[in-house]
């Protein structure tokens, strides 16, 4: 058993404290350990043993056994804080706290604030590895270039879901979003008042909601499958169907599903101009009709939609080495 700052810590707690410093370090970043020799909140110096965590160049370390809590409809700018193993941070109340601007990394450990914490003002969060349970609240993203990148760990809750407005980003690129049996609640735009809605790129790990929703405003909630591995589990379209986009890059593998919609989503879709294959429409493909989109090279680049009524997949068909084509 070692002891780091006067806290006891097992042998790999003590390496993975070290490994995280020295890639702060390596960066040129100094960091400052919350301590809670105060209280429990992240805006009292006398928490941080080396001030507070209000720029990139001193990152708040929120560690093994620390417990941390935000105030229901507070707004906290600026902070830049890694969550690692073993820590917890918390929160109750009537509304969500918000992180507006700065940073925050979950690298273990657990973020459930009973109503919620939602990044604003062009935050920057990464999901590394951990949970983020929305608990009773939605998680909702906004401001302009506030971005969502979940690498690894999990974002749970079952009764709430994820809204992603005007000028923000999801990068889903590993990890899950609920879990099979535990679907989120909806995947999408603002559909309060006149919201709109951001983008969701989705390049690996496993989604699963009961719901995508379009949204209420004039923009369009753009869903981009752009993946080679994982999958994206769905419900169905529950709120402003005609606000939605859903574009298939080129090279993607990643399999979209709708359990409980209607067997033929996807040529309606494709029908309505809003089933894209690298970011062009049946419109902009010069008309073709779904035959053709699901038929060999019928896309172009040897590609062509898959579809089993529930299941939309691109599939990627070049000819054997060797082969001649003849084409008119």
């Amino acid at each position: 058993m070692l002891y780091v700052m006067n806290r006891k810590v097992t042998t790999a707690q003590f390496v993975y404290t070290f490994i995280m410093i020295m890639v702060f370090c390596s960066a040129g970043l100094a960091q400052t350990y919350f301590t809670g020799a105060i209280d429990n909140t992240i805006t009292n110096a006398g928490n941080w043993d080396n001030g507070l965590p209000t720029s990139a160049g001193n990152v708040g370390v929120i560690g093994d056994g620390d417990a941390v809590s935000t105030a229901a409809g507070q707004t906290y700018s600026g902070y830049y804080l890694l969550v690692t193993n073993g820590a917890t941070w918390g929160g109750s109340g009537l509304s969500s706290a918000t992180l507006s601007g700065g940073e925050l990394t979950l690298d273990g450990g657990s973020i459930a604030p009973t109503r919620g914490l939602d990044p604003a003002g062009g935050a920057i969060w990464t999901i590394e590895s951990g949970t983020f349970n929305t608990a009773d609240s939605d998680l909702v993203l906004s401001g302009s270039g506030t971005t969502l990148n979940i690498n690894g760990g999990q974002l749970t809750g079952t009764a709430r879901g994820l809204t992603i407005t005007a000028g923000t980003v999801l990068n889903m690129n590993g990890g899950q979003i609920g879990a099979s049996g535990a679907y989120t609640k909806f995947l999408g735009g603002n559909t309060t008042f006149s919201g709109n809605a951001g983008t969701a790129n989705f390049y690996g790990g496993d989604t699963y909601t009961t719901s995508f929703r379009g949204c209420h405003g004039s923009d369009i909630m753009e869903y981009n499958i752009l993946g080679t591995s994982g999958s994206v589990n769905v419900g169905n379209i529950s709120a402003y169907s005609a606000k939605i986009l859903i574009n298939f890059g080129p090279g993607a593998l990643m399999p979209l599903s709708f359990s409980s919609w209607t067997n033929t989503w996807a040529s309606d879709m494709w029908d309505a101009d809003q089933l894209q294959y690298n970011g062009q429409d049946k419109t902009a493909m010069g008309g073709i009709d779904w035959a053709t989109a699901t038929s060999w090279n019928g896309l172009g680049d040897y590609s062509r939609f898959d579809f089993d009524g529930a299941t939309l997949v691109l599939v990627n068909e070049p000819p054997p080495s060797g082969t001649f084509l003849m084409l008119e």
